[in-house]
């Protein structure tokens, strides 16, 4: 058996020294290199052995649907065709055991919805030994990660040396902050951070952490969102389109890879209601027309028209008129004025172009229209 819990039982000092010999050892052996990827993104390594990967995105933006994904082309049966997974591939020979801890779906129906989902657009019958589903949602938040840290020993103290080395494992949860006694407290974030940052350390694991962005921002949510990000190796963003016909959209885009640039072509999906999953769509024409995020004419002119009678306007106010004229909810306005602001895309009047400003008065944010300098 393999005594995982050995340095558990030293001095914070003599774990420390054990620790930094171990290092020393791993820096002379001639075997040690670069990371093999996992699993691959569009051909671009995201999930790397001992890792952490943030799936992020606003509300509605299918976010555990791409977890799915990827924990379905993970398992994938021999000869199962997963090409359209969201250009997932599998990079490793050995199998690879995804653990898929939720926080939000019922344990009657919905998280058993979703696992049977999984192993269907694997190729599987039966749910495999290979996919485990690992409820914590009747679990309080304080108690969830030290369950999961409890349950990782557990698992590997019953496998012996060679067992441990025939897999690779995967934990997705989905939702990370739902772990989190108060995901906007920064010390409940680093208890959070840390456990993780021990658990891809401590175990041959990998990572997989499903969490929300902020409504105005394109930040994740609260203190634990932005711990996360400093830390993760791999970040993908999920964002919301409407195409030329009104149609919504996905872009699958890589915004963080650590020792590489960004991707800067996304991935186009929708979603699919007859088999409630992603699938591959080609580029819409009006990702090519020059219209960041969807920022077209038509919502640049309902910016124009509302600014013809308003010299200034609050965030929310704003965002409900324009929202009523041109058919999008609030939260969509908001993110796409932040859009058009940060980036100050030219908005045409009768007294020429002009750029959409946000001021900040108290708590307040108010947008104005500006001449382009």
């Amino acid at each position: 058996m393999i005594d995982f819990n050995a340095n558990d039982r030293l001095t914070p000092l003599d774990s420390f020294l054990a620790n930094m010999e171990y290092v020393k050892k791993q820096a002379n052996n001639p075997t040690v290199e670069k990371l093999k990827p996992l699993m691959s993104i569009n051909d671009r390594p995201i999930i790397y052995e001992k890792t952490i990967v943030i799936v992020k995105g606003n509300r509605g933006c299918h976010k555990s649907h791409i977890a799915e994904s990827i924990a379905s082309a993970a398992i994938a049966r021999k000869g199962t065709d997963i090409s359209n997974f969201l250009n997932l591939k599998r990079h490793c020979t050995t199998p690879i055991e995804v653990h898929y801890f939720d926080t939000e779906r019922t344990i009657h129906s919905q998280f058993p919805a979703a696992i049977k989902r999984i192993y269907r657009n694997a190729g599987y019958i039966e749910r495999p030994d290979d996919l485990v589903p690992c409820t914590l949602v009747m679990e309080t938040r304080i108690d969830r990660i030290s369950i999961v840290q409890s349950y990782l020993e557990m698992v590997f103290n019953n496998k012996d040396a060679s067992q441990v080395h025939k897999k690779r494992m995967l934990l997705i949860f989905d939702i990370i902050t739902d772990c989190a006694s108060d995901f906007n407290s920064l010390p409940s974030s680093l208890v959070v951070v840390d456990s993780l940052n021990l658990l891809v350390n401590k175990f041959p694991v990998s990572i997989v952490v499903v969490i929300h962005e902020n409504n105005s921002s394109e930040k994740s949510e609260g203190h634990l969102g932005t711990q996360l990000e400093k830390k993760a190796s791999s970040v993908l963003r999920s964002q919301k389109h409407l195409d030329d016909t009104g149609s919504t959209y996905l872009t699958i885009s890589i915004k963080k890879q650590r020792d590489s640039e960004e991707d800067n072509e996304p991935i186009y999906t929708k979603f699919d209601g007859n088999t409630l999953s992603l699938r591959i769509i080609p580029k819409p024409a009006s990702a090519d027309s020059g219209e960041p995020n969807g920022i077209n004419s038509t919502f640049q002119n309902a910016i124009r028209d509302f600014f013809t009678n308003n010299d200034e306007a609050t965030r929310d106010h704003i965002c409900q008129s324009i929202g009523n004229i041109v058919n999008m909810k609030p939260d969509t306005v908001a993110r796409k004025l932040m859009k058009t602001a940060n980036e100050e895309i030219i908005i045409p009047t009768d007294d020429g172009e002009k750029v959409l400003k946000n001021i900040k008065k108290g708590r307040e944010t108010y947008y104005i229209l500006e001449d382009l300098n």
